[in-house]
């Protein structure tokens, strides 16, 4: 391990410390497991509000979610993709239902 490093500036000093590594094999893991997680509930949500509240718009869903939109959107992609769900109706006034067959 470094020892501290010390520096001055313009309207100040600046001191480094250096630490110990930490594994990062397990906090990869961690934080990946967690990410997975979240992505894997925050769909199932969304699921869950569809099939709720079905022909909702993405705002709408966004809104009711605390998500962002961007978030919503990339949810219902995957949710289209596995084909759980399908949008119905025209661009102005359809919404999204759960696919039945």
């Amino acid at each position: 391990m470094c020892p501290p490093q010390a520096g001055q500036s313009a309207t100040g000093f600046l001191v480094v410390f250096y630490r110990k590594g930490i594994e990062s094999e397990g906090l990869n893991e961690g934080i990946n497991e967690g990410l997975n997680q979240g992505i894997k509930n925050g769909t199932e949500k969304l699921y869950s509000c569809i099939k709720n509240n079905p022909g909702l718009r993405t705002p709408v869903m966004a809104e009711a979610l605390g998500v962002a939109l961007k978030t919503v959107e990339g949810q219902i992609k995957k949710l289209k993709e596995k084909g759980r769900i399908k949008f119905s109706g025209s661009k102005k006034t359809g919404g999204y239902y759960i696919e039945t067959g």
